[in-house]
Formats: structure tokens, sequence, C-alpha cells
């Protein structure tokens, strides 16, 4: 049975939390909302590192989508698009619903690389965060229970991989303080493909990075692209192998296949192509924004900053694509200030032109932010 609304929002991610939020204090003037997501919990991604290093509760790190779908007004579907018909303005769902829309808005994140042969049985991908914690509690249980020596690898080496690692082992470490011991039997990896850790970043946050890794006795590969994952054991590009036991992936990112088959434009990588209105360019009435869209000219790294700015322009452009009015462009910053966690409560301030402060003071300024962003969707 088809079901329909004006404004359709498929995914439940930073820019449509924000959305929703706003849609709670202000309803539209008239026509149906409907929200589709996969998710009814939807994580937020700044938070993730400090669930895995014991810093915060999974419920800390999520926004309640139908709770703050009933408080807006709008409708929560719960489930997952998997084909868009352009021409009819109409998605189909992985339930075999048809939703129709007049307005679409898709915000639904990115998911890692996982070509490489083997990548997909024998690792942990770390996105989408919320197939992701269950079964990195899975994996805790299997270390834990284990007698034997256990090595554990991150395969990825941008800012997410590399807090993820120091994450990784400040959670095993608390999670085995009663068996220190056991924790003397585990080993961590990192594995970069490029030259350096955090290439992205200043020469002075690679810097304290790759000295808080020697520190925590994490073992850093460089230029070792992973190629090959198989069980207890992996190959990089050299052709040489590493006895792995545990896999977590966190390589750079790519699209959702929906998105590439669907017929609106794309950049080379498959992600929705939009203009600074974050109205796709080939298709008005389509709107993406977050990791899943590109904004024509101003490309920018995949950081949930971006996703959480493009909020308020969203939700003022959706509101008057609805009303047939003007829409307002949306430059995204050229440069960002990111506060990198350490695994304890210890942060890395990192901005280009900017020596790296650090410190617990960072952490806690961090935490603060963070904080305040979830409370507005309680």
């Amino acid at each position: 049975m088809d079901a329909g609304a004006e404004l359709v929002l498929v995914g439940g991610g930073h820019s449509h939390a924000l959305v929703l939020a706003q849609l709670a204090k202000q309803a539209l003037p008239a026509g149906r909302v409907m929200l589709i997501s996969k998710d009814a919990m939807t994580p937020y991604s700044g938070m993730l590192p400090g669930v895995v290093a014991g810093h915060y509760t999974v419920k800390d790190a999520h926004i309640d989508l139908r709770s703050l779908c009933a408080k807006a007004g709008v409708q929560f579907i719960h489930d997952a698009v998997v084909a868009l018909d352009v021409r009819s303005q109409t998605l189909v769902l992985a339930g075999g619903a048809r939703v129709n829309y007049q307005v679409l808005s898709v915000n639904i994140g990115s998911t890692p690389d996982m070509s490489a042969p083997g990548a997909q049985d024998h690792a942990v991908a770390v996105k989408p965060i919320s197939n992701f914690l269950a079964r990195w509690e899975a994996l805790v249980s299997r270390i834990t229970e284990s007698t034997t020596a256990v090595s554990i690898a991150v395969v990825g080496a941008g800012a997410g991989g590399t807090e993820m690692a120091l994450a990784m082992r400040q959670g095993l470490r608390l999670r085995l303080q009663s068996k220190p011991q056991r924790f003397a039997q585990l080993s961590f990896h990192l594995f970069a493909a490029s030259e350096q850790i955090l290439p992205e970043h200043t020469p002075g946050v690679r810097q304290v990075f790759a000295r808080l890794c020697q520190e925590q006795g994490i073992t850093v590969h460089l230029n070792a692209r992973v190629t090959r994952v198989k069980s207890h054991c992996i190959e990089v590009e050299s052709g040489a192998t590493h006895a792995i036991d545990e896999v977590l992936w966190v390589t750079s990112a790519s699209a959702q296949d929906w998105v590439t088959q669907c017929g609106v434009a794309t950049d080379d990588n498959g992600f929705l192509l939009v203009d600074r209105t974050l109205q796709s360019v080939s298709h008005p009435g389509i709107f993406a924004s977050g990791d899943c869209a590109i904004i024509s000219g101003h490309p920018r790294a995949k950081a949930g900053v971006f996703a959480v700015r493009q909020g308020p322009p969203l939700d003022h452009n959706l509101r008057a694509k609805l009303a047939a009015e003007a829409l307002i462009p949306h430059t995204p910053q050229a440069d960002y200030l990111a506060l990198i966690g350490t695994g304890a409560r210890y942060a890395v301030v990192s901005k280009r032109g900017f020596w790296p402060l650090r410190g617990r003071w960072v952490w806690f300024w961090k935490d603060w932010i963070d904080r305040r962003f979830m409370r507005q969707f309680r």
C-alpha cells in the first residue's frame, strides 16, 4: 500500500535531527512530514569513541528519533530505503512499501569502503555506527573469554581511526581491570595507507598522536594499505602479511548503493551532488546533507561538524521549497576546529595555523560541547 507526504526525510543523521528539533518548536504551516530511518535510535558520531573508551553509555550517545518525531508531529517509519524512482517521486522500502514525496531530503551518512577481499567477512566496520556497537560488544566478549594472546587492528589511520584505536585500548583496559594479566596478552595495531597517520591534520597534531600511539603500545604500520583480510591474518599492498585476530575497519567513506543507482547527479565517488542551497544540481526538490552529499565547488572532509552546520540552512530551505519561496545559500567553512580524543579523558585541539593544544581541559571542553548538542533532543 502506498503512503506519502509533502516532505519526506530519509535518514536520521545530524542534519535531520536538527530539522526535527526545529519542527518540534515551529511546525510547518501545512503539509505532512515523514521520517524514514532504519534506526530508531540514531548515534551521535562525536561521542562514539567515548562510548568505546567507557566514558559514555550507549544512551548518552544516541538520539531517540521516535520520540523526537512524536514531539515534532512527524510520522516515523522504521524501515530502510532500497530504491528511488525520481520520475514518479517514489521511494521503495526494504519492507516492500512505497512512499511518495513532494520534497525529499536525504541524510543517511556513508559507509566505509570495504571492497578489499575478505573485509566484509572478517572485519568489523565502524560505520554505520548502529551496527558497530553490537559487534563491538561481541568483539569484547570474544577477547575477554579467550585465554590466548589476541592481536587487534584498526584499519584506517585518519582522525577517526587513530582516535578509535586509542579509545579501543582504553575501553579494553577498563573492562579488564580485574584481569591485568589478560590485558597484557593484547596487542594493538594501526594500519595507515599513507606515509603518516592523520594525513589531513597538521604536522604538530600528527607528531602528538604518533607519540601517544608509541606510549600506549599501539604499533603503527605506515604505507600499509590493506589489500586482503583473512581469518587471523591481513595482507598489505607490499605483499607483507600480519597476524591479526580482530579487525576494526575505519577507512574512507563510500556511498550507499541505492544513491548511486537512482539517477540523481553524484560526484565521482557516488555522493549526491548538491548546490549551496543543499538542493540536487540535477533534481530540484531533492535535498541532501551530511556525509552522503557533496556541495558542488566546495568539497569538504567527511566530518560531523559539517552536517551539524547544515542543519539550520536545510531546515530553512525545506520550508521555503514547500512554500515556493527563495532558498538561501550555505557555504561550508573552509576549515574547522577538531577536538580529538586520546582514549583517556585527555584530548587534542587540531586547527590549521594553531599549535596542537592538549590536556584534560580539552577533553572536558569537548565533553561540554557534545553534551550540549545532545540536550536539545531530550
